[in-house]
């Protein structure tokens, strides 16, 4: 799916401002979020918390920065309380510097 250029940048300057103010002592952080997908993939992310804005979900790490996806690329989340190593089920709208330069890693079959 389309989504507006104009939105999706909006959506990451929101996402970056709340990434910049993120402490390693944020109570909201721990293990890690696993998000659903449509296709039936999961996302995981580590040492993270979901937040939604409107339309948006928005995953908040620590160690991958924040990857946002639209709602009608998630069926739901849940936050666990042990670690995972991230591994995205499928391709975010927008996602940070420190994401971006990673390889996404598909989840074994």
């Amino acid at each position: 799916m389309r989504y507006n250029p104009i939105t999706i940048l909006r959506m990451r300057e929101f996402g970056e401002s709340v990434l910049s103010n993120l402490a390693s002592s944020d109570p909201r952080i721990s293990g890690s979020v696993v998000l659903s997908h449509p296709t039936e993939a999961d996302s995981i992310i580590g040492c993270a918390y979901v937040e939604c804005v409107g339309n948006w979900i928005f995953v908040f790490s620590l160690i991958d920065g924040m990857v946002l996806f639209a709602k009608d690329q998630v069926v739901r989340w849940c936050q666990r309380s042990e670690f995972a190593r991230t591994k995205l089920g499928c391709e975010p709208v927008a996602c940070t510097e420190t994401r971006r330069h990673k390889p996404f890693q598909a989840l074994a079959a």
